[in-house]
């Protein structure tokens, strides 16, 4: 078990936070300063709700990176609506500038432990939304120092473009595990999202045996699939959904504005080795969505590798024995993992 977290806020202006955690059995000799590995991971909540230490905390992340020597962050992002994917990606972009900098309380922590963040060797995560934060900095050459491998566990950000996102859909079909609580859903859309977001903590409504927030703001997710409008969101071009859907997929990026194209962050040959996890019932993100990246990064000729659960649904739990994972999860995260180490070559 991974000792507790230092927190940092990276983004003043806008409060956004990370925790970091790092490996307890560190060994140096006095006045050595160690360079080691980082790995930056983003939560799930569907980029609206969620927090870098919540419910759906992946301690067993913590546990096997730290094992291998890791640093391992848990950051924050200004959640979706009000801000924007735009927000989201200056925010990447923010916290890469703030771990890479030698004058930040993080390195002064970092320095007063004997250890400093080898900036050749950043490795970025993501789970379900987190994935998006993730795929920024992957694929963005402004985002430096430049990371050096992805990991995608069960990720949003593959396709937008699916009928999953863009057409109706009946929520009790996919999100009978996330609250909808349509009086505070309502006062969240009068107030336009309410206030700036960086932090809404997923925990169990105990009565309702269901995941939510303080604000309800996981409710968005979960109307905005039932409508079919996550893209309006996405690219923040309120309409587009319904005015896409009406073509077959392969047509539908021609259909969207050239001025928004690179809010779904386009993948390219120049894209950082991929490692892909998701399960094969997924119900929550489906798994074309990490079918489409893989084949795609494939194509280009980037290095890629993947692991799809068998029967897995979302979090890679058990459909018939939830909230317990199910056989095979751990085989598959701990191939993510290698595939990150292989790229740090450590």
């Amino acid at each position: 078990m991974s000792a507790q977290p230092a927190t940092f806020t990276y983004d003043p202006a806008h409060s956004v936070q990370f925790d970091v955690y790092v490996p307890s059995d560190l060994t140096s000799s006095e006045g050595e300063i160690k360079s080691l590995p980082l790995i930056i991971n983003w939560h799930g909540g569907g980029m609206v709700a969620g927090g870098k230490k919540d419910l759906f905390f992946p301690q067993y992340l913590v546990d096997k990176f730290n094992a291998k020597g890791v640093i391992y962050i848990s950051a924050n992002h200004r959640l979706l609506y009000p801000s924007s994917t735009a927000d989201i990606i200056e925010d990447v972009h923010t916290l890469f500038q703030y771990i890479s900098s030698g004058s930040s309380e993080f390195a002064s922590y970092l320095h007063g432990i004997g250890i400093r963040v080898d900036t050749t060797k950043i490795g970025v995560s993501g789970i379900s939304g987190g994935v998006y934060s993730a795929r920024a900095a992957s694929t963005l050459a402004t985002v430096l120092p430049r990371p050096k491998v992805s990991l995608s566990l069960y990720g949003m950000a593959g396709n937008f473009l699916l009928d999953f996102w863009v057409k109706p859909n009946d929520p009790n079909d996919y999100y009978k595990a996330l609250a909808l609580d349509h009086d505070k859903l309502e006062k969240l859309v009068i107030e336009n999202g309410g206030a700036v977001v960086s932090d809404a903590p997923l925990k169990i409504d105990m009565q309702k045996r269901q995941a939510t927030d303080e604000f309800n703001r996981v409710g968005f997710f979960v109307d905005w699939q039932h409508k079919g409008i996550l893209l309006d969101y996405i690219l923040n071009e309120h309409g587009l959904s319904s005015k896409i859907n009406q073509f077959p997929l392969i047509e539908r990026i021609n259909h969207i504005p050239e001025n928004k194209k690179h809010l779904l962050l386009p993948l390219d040959k120049d894209t950082v080795p991929t490692f892909f996890i998701h399960g094969t019932k997924d119900l929550v993100v489906p798994i074309e969505e990490s079918h489409a990246a893989y084949e795609e990064l494939r194509q280009l000729g980037v290095q890629v590798g993947k692991a799809w659960v068998e029967g897995a649904d979302h979090g890679l739990l058990d459909p018939s024995k939830p909230p317990n994972r199910i056989q095979g999860w751990e085989e598959a995260v701990d191939s993510g993992i290698n595939f990150v180490i292989e790229q740090f070559d450590i």
